[in-house]
């Protein structure tokens, strides 16, 4: 199965992280990490970023619903909002109902 070159844009993007964070043994430095990449590739990409605008990441609007998300828009107004191309949920506890909470706002 080939990847879609969104997905290969974010694999890469990752594993970046993953080399400049590898030695790092604290969640919130991976986290800031991971969403300023991807807030970045989603600019890139021409969408809309939602995360945490306390984190300083560059997003566009404020966390919705998900850790972070790309929307599709096709101007400033509610009503233009397309829907998204992206959800991000990042769990680190290694609790099952940590995981699992996140995974069912997945598939909402």
């Amino acid at each position: 199965m080939r990847l879609h070159i969104t997905e290969q844009k974010i694999i890469k993007e990752l594993k970046k992280v993953w080399r400049n964070y590898r030695q790092e043994n604290k969640s919130t430095p991976w986290t800031i990490a991971i969403k300023k990449a991807l807030v970045l590739l989603g600019h890139n990409s021409f969408y809309q970023v939602y995360a945490s605008l306390e984190e300083g990441l560059g997003a566009d609007w404020s966390e919705w619903l998900y850790d972070l998300c790309w929307g599709k828009e096709k101007g400033d107004n509610w009503e233009d909002f397309e829907g998204l191309r992206l959800i991000v949920e990042i769990e680190w506890l290694n609790y099952e109902n940590s995981i699992l909470e996140d995974f069912q706002k997945l598939t909402v």
